[in-house]
């Protein structure tokens, strides 16, 4: 890949672009409950550009959990204990580029370290045995464009400010 920008999707009528690395990207804002939308441009380098607009993550995590076996079992539920002890993770909706496609998908960070080893006598963190598991939710195919312009960093869309 050579670049990459998203854009997340609260007001339907303008975005701000923001450049995109390699890897994963959050899915979601800031650990919220709810799902916003975003929109990924991006360029290969071989000169292929794609665009995907408004992936709608809300409907998308709906349709996926509705099959029980795409539930995530989190640290916690596996042990058996209460959740969230020192050094558990939430689990992180990410999104990666490759190739040609946008995968969405959920990033979950598991402690293998047992929960009375976590923190040192002292009161410092230990050095913790984590790993992480990735579960795929959706692969999407881009739209191949020519003519992005990546130094366009916001954008006005049409039917914004109407009646003003």
């Amino acid at each position: 890949m050579k670049r990459a920008q998203t854009a997340w999707g609260i007001y339907a009528n303008e975005r701000t672009w923001i450049d995109t690395r390699p890897g994963i990207a959050p899915a979601r804002l800031a650990m919220i409950s709810f799902y916003f939308p975003f929109s990924v441009r991006w360029e290969l380098k071989d000169g292929r550009q794609f665009l995907l607009e408004n992936i709608d993550v809300r409907t998308i995590m709906r349709e996926h959990f509705r099959d029980p076996k795409n539930d995530l079992v989190l640290s916690w539920q596996r042990e058996g204990r209460p959740k969230f002890h020192t050094g558990d993770a939430y689990p992180a909706l990410v999104y990666e580029i490759k190739d040609d496609v946008v995968r969405l998908k959920w990033l979950l960070a598991v402690n293998r370290t047992p929960v009375d080893q976590r923190i040192l006598p002292s009161g410092a963190a230990a050095r913790w045995d984590v790993v992480q598991e990735e579960y795929l939710v959706r692969e999407i195919p881009g739209k191949p464009l020519q003519g992005i312009d990546f130094e366009q960093d916001w954008e006005q869309r049409p039917g914004i400010n109407r009646g003003r």
